[in-house]
């Protein structure tokens, strides 16, 4: 079955179809990707103790020129979310 007629039937373009077979080699997605993988290190580095702010400026100390924001946001797509210690009550 050609793969014009499959991508009618799919609803898809063309261009989606090659674009697929052949992957996304965007320089962004690959950043986006590297950094995934740097924050699911810092966070298993730091015994899921560590939010989005702290992980940011351990990426910057890095190198990485990165937004909390952006940092957030991967985290909340890993399904990554920071333990709070316990606190000591001075009683």
């Amino acid at each position: 079955m050609p793969h014009a007629v499959t991508c009618r039937a799919l609803g898809v373009s063309q261009a989606w179809f090659y674009k697929w077979c052949h992957g996304d080699g965007s320089s962004r997605r690959a950043r986006r990707r590297a950094l995934a993988a740097l924050v699911a290190a810092l966070f298993a580095q730091h015994r899921g103790t560590y939010g989005a702010p702290r992980i940011t400026a351990d990426a910057r100390e890095l190198g990485w020129r990165v937004s909390q924001n952006t940092i957030a946001a991967i985290m909340a797509e890993q399904g990554l979310k920071a333990r709070a210690r316990p606190r000591e009550n001075p009683q």
